[in-house]
């Protein structure tokens, strides 16, 4: 792509601060918006954003693309309040973590409009503009999910979006994406966090324990320490899909309470390795 587009960016969190960061490092002329007038002020300050001023509507109609990374349950009012205002010809990414609920409005947007709907698979405990990085997509995957009823974008637009947050690409369908985020992504940060609440729970007698957590403990617990309302958010809008593989762990780990019980080895945990090595492969499952 020889003309480095403008891109406005709603919502300066970790995802959109990220983006910002890697979009201003790539070239291209960044606009931003967030709800803390500090944190555009910030931004500028840092070179991240060509403005200082918080109101996005004095720079909406002059950017060629813009990136939806308001929180969760923003995403839809942000797009039909874009859409209204701005009357030329625009790209509009989306990088919401469900896509139920917001695949219908980017589906129904008007024609000027191309949707792009992205969900890169990145993150950190950490939330805010202050925890953002330019790095924090570099090496992982982006899930390219196809909008129904729509023409896609070109893919080298695609590529060249990816090519700039340091991300590959894997396309699936809407639903689909909702199916395997509920156990890639959502499902570990509820075991991650129900880790630290049976901590709470069986710790108080063992007064040592924060002490002697190691590297084991703290890995396996750092998503789990996120912030709860984005979590809220998630796991509310993916509340299905959430609950069909957390009934299955469930069942696992029971299954398990059965066996040490019975002075069995947990089933399972010799596939348990190979399951991993496949995975770090990351050869399709079947």
């Amino acid at each position: 792509m020889s003309h480095r587009p403008s891109i406005g960016i709603i919502g300066l969190g970790l995802i959109g601060g990220s983006a910002a960061k890697a979009f201003a490092q790539a070239g291209l002329s960044v606009y931003g918006y967030d709800l803390d007038v500090m944190t555009i002020k910030r931004a500028y300050a840092e070179s991240v954003v060509v403005n200082a001023g918080a109101d996005w509507r004095e720079w909406a109609e002059g950017v060629d693309w813009v990136l939806m990374a308001p929180p969760l349950a923003q995403v839809n009012s942000w797009l039909t309040q874009w859409t209204s205002h701005v009357q030329r010809a625009q790209l509009i990414i989306d990088v919401s973590s469900v896509k139920k609920g917001v695949l219908p409005t980017l589906s129904a947007l008007p024609p000027r409009f191309t949707p792009i709907c992205l969900h890169p698979m990145a993150g950190s405990e950490l939330t805010g503009y202050p925890a953002s990085t330019p790095d924090l997509f570099r090496g992982h995957v982006c899930a390219v999910v196809s909008v129904p009823n729509r023409e896609s974008a070109p893919e080298p637009v695609i590529a060249e979006i990816l090519q700039w947050l340091g991300m590959h690409a894997y396309p699936i369908a809407g639903l689909a994406h909702d199916q395997v985020a509920a156990l890639v992504s959502h499902l570990p940060y509820l075991v991650s966090a129900a880790l630290l609440v049976t901590a709470e729970r069986v710790g108080p007698p063992l007064a040592d324990w924060p002490q002697m957590a190691g590297p084991g403990f703290l890995d396996t617990s750092r998503v789990g320490s996120s912030s709860p309302m984005l979590w809220n958010e998630i796991l509310s809008e993916n509340r299905e899909a959430v609950l069909r593989v957390l009934e299955v762990y469930s069942e696992v780990v029971s299954a398990w309470v059965g066996d040490l019980k019975s002075a069995r080895p947990p089933e399972g945990l010799k596939r348990a390795q190979a399951i991993r090595s496949r995975v770090e492969e990351g050869k399709p499952w079947n």
